[in-house]
């Protein structure tokens, strides 16, 4: 082999090796890339994936609390609607139960005392101008005896005041409400503000 062909085999070793270096380079820089461009599609992918998740996540504690507040309040209502039911028919037993109990013999002494009590807290003088307000069944029954009683005027009011009386100083424009349906709604409404439901059965016994 001659010379120059020696140097034109060299040369063309040489142009294999550099191509061979700058290709094993191209192709690493470009793994390297790919590498890169992979992890930052992967870490994008990643952060959507979480981006949704938590989206996902937030809409659902939104149901959930919306659903919890509304068994709340559908609860709240259903207590609410018992209770009112609960006081009703409590009302309903307590007014039966003095219904009852104005029919008995022992309501007249009962009567008497309502009224004295009543004309203790008006303070009586004798040039005062009183009146007893009865019921109307109990006006039929006990006026007589009470106006010989007392000796006072005696008016008539509706029997939904169930029993009792009212006595009135027109004289000192004062009145005294002794009226048994009067004294149920004062004990109910107490009963209803304090749960004291025990003291309006003792009450009534």
């Amino acid at each position: 082999m001659s010379n120059i062909e020696e140097k034109i085999d060299l040369f063309q070793k040489n142009c294999y090796e550099i191509a061979k270096t700058e290709s094993e380079t191209i192709i690493e820089k470009t793994n390297l890339e790919v590498n890169e461009d992979i992890n930052q599609e992967i870490k994008e992918y990643e952060k959507e994936i979480e981006k949704k998740y938590n989206e996902k996540i937030k809409k659902l504690e939104q149901k959930y609390n919306t659903d919890i507040f509304n068994l709340n309040n559908e609860a709240r209502f259903k207590l609410n609607e018992k209770e009112e039911e609960l006081k009703k028919e409590i009302k309903r037993q307590v007014t039966q139960k003095i219904l009852e109990f104005t029919t008995k013999e022992q309501y007249y002494n009962f009567l008497i005392n309502n009224i004295n009590e009543a004309l203790k807290k008006l303070e009586v003088k004798p040039t005062d101008d009183i009146t007893i307000y009865l019921i109307e069944n109990d006006e039929k029954k006990y006026k007589e005896q009470i106006k010989k009683q007392f000796q006072y005027k005696i008016e008539t009011l509706d029997n939904t005041n169930i029993g009792g009386s009212k006595c009135v100083n027109k004289t000192k424009k004062k009145a005294i409400d002794n009226l048994l349906k009067t004294i149920i709604d004062e004990k109910f409404k107490r009963y209803i503000r304090n749960k004291w439901w025990r003291n309006i059965l003792c009450w009534i016994w």
